[in-house]
């Protein structure tokens, strides 16, 4: 099956009172809104940090609603709708900032914190937001990304993505728990839980108080060995058990989430220090490569110089090697030609014109056979034809020279 791109973040409600405000015409309530934490989530999405600024910037672009559909028949808000039926109960005024808040599991996650502006003047269902959870919707067409498994879970990566609206869903489950609408009223809850554990401190001390008070006689004079009258305590003031025993499991549930704090932060400072060893590999591993491509560049810069250099020089060789080739050529042409000139004295001239037409077919040692064996043929085609005396060659004076003093 298919699987879906996730395009609602939902969360649970934080309860506070609203605040009223005057904008001109309207008069309506400035409120908060919790609306979602970065990297995975439990509808399967993987927001980044740049996807996280793509979606506050839509978010204050100054047309994003607050929507939602209250059914009169149950006094109950409905969970999606869309635009067919939803009304627009206020707009996203700007951008408040990241906010720690504590989800459901127990773990606290920084949100994005939005200011709202609802119409309560106009619909007075606005005034029942409050408290409800909120779902955020993106707008499909705005949506690129890709699946990815992160460990053992598969999420849906963001590229691109814009907040369409803010619709109030009601008392239905949600996707961020700790996403809904609230007022500045809640930030005073931090002093009223200091003041709260005061004032069970205080509590406690006098609940230990009334365990240390004990009747007995009184003690001795170590002198006159005589009673020393003891003033009697004052009575503890009475301490109503069932409120203290509520307020002492507060205070016992308030230090839990207080070492899981301390332990969850340990552990974060545990995992940033060998984020920061295995950065400082990772580093060390970078400058090494680094160093490794400066050489291996450097390399190439040598090997590229030395075969240009090589280029030319087999260009200069096969230059000379052409020239020495022209010559070569020149002087075989020569050779063959003025071995066909000393056989046109002896052989007739149409087979020397037969032969000269094709010296360039032949070897200077091919040609010098051809010529030897059509001489030959035509000595022996002459064979029975009367030899022509030749006369006697001619003497050298050194021969003369040689007869005068011959003895006879």
């Amino acid at each position: 099956m298919e699987k879906q791109i996730p395009i609602y973040f939902s969360s649970v409600i934080l309860n506070s009172p609203a605040q009223d405000i005057t904008l001109g015409e309207f008069t309506g309530s400035h409120l908060k809104v919790g609306t979602f934490s970065k990297y995975g989530n439990r509808n399967g999405s993987y927001i980044t940090d740049e996807i996280a600024e793509q979606l506050i910037k839509s978010a204050t672009s100054g047309d994003t609603p607050v929507v939602g559909f209250f059914d009169a028949s149950n006094q109950k808000w409905a969970s999606h709708t869309g635009p067919a039926i939803a009304s627009a109960y206020g707009y996203v005024e700007s951008f408040e900032g990241w906010m720690p808040l504590q989800d459901d599991d127990g773990v606290t996650r920084d949100y994005a914190v939005f200011n709202v502006t609802l119409f309560t003047k106009y619909f007075s269902e606005a005034s029942k937001i409050l408290g409800s959870n909120q779902s955020m919707e993106l707008d499909t067409s705005s949506i690129i990304g890709h699946w990815q498994m992160f460990g053992d879970k598969e999420y849906y990566v963001y590229e691109s993505a814009k907040i369409m609206g803010l619709c109030v869903i009601g008392s239905h489950e949600p996707c961020f728990s700790a996403s809904s609408f609230f007022s500045k009223q809640d930030e005073t809850y931090k002093k009223q839980f200091e003041e709260f554990s005061s004032l069970l401190n205080e509590l406690k001390t006098q609940v230990e108080e009334m365990k240390n008070t004990k009747g007995g006689e009184l003690p001795m004079d170590p002198v006159n060995n005589n009673p020393t009258p003891v003033q009697e305590p004052t009575p503890a003031p009475t301490v109503d058990q069932a409120a203290f025993d509520l307020l002492q499991s507060k205070y016992d549930a308030v230090q839990a989430d207080l070492a899981k704090a301390q332990a969850d932060f340990e552990q974060a400072n545990a995992n940033l220090e060998q984020a920061n060893a295995n950065l400082a590999q990772v580093q060390t591993n970078f400058e090494a490569a680094q160093a490794r491509v400066t050489e291996l560049e450097a390399f190439q810069a040598n090997a590229e110089t030395e075969l240009q250099s090589l280029r030319e020089q087999n260009a200069s060789l096969q230059a000379s090697v052409t020239n020495y080739e022209a010559i070569m050529a020149e002087n075989e042409n020569n050779r063959k030609n003025s071995l066909v000139d000393q056989y046109a004295k002896i052989l007739d001239a149409e087979e020397i014109e037969d032969i000269r037409g094709k010296v360039s077919d032949f070897s200077y040692d091919e040609l010098k056979s051809k010529l030897a064996i059509t001489f030959a043929e035509k000595q022996f085609a002459n064979k029975n034809e009367e030899k022509v005396p030749l006369p006697d060659p001619s003497k050298s004076q050194f021969a003369l020279l040689m007869e005068k003093y011959r003895k006879n």
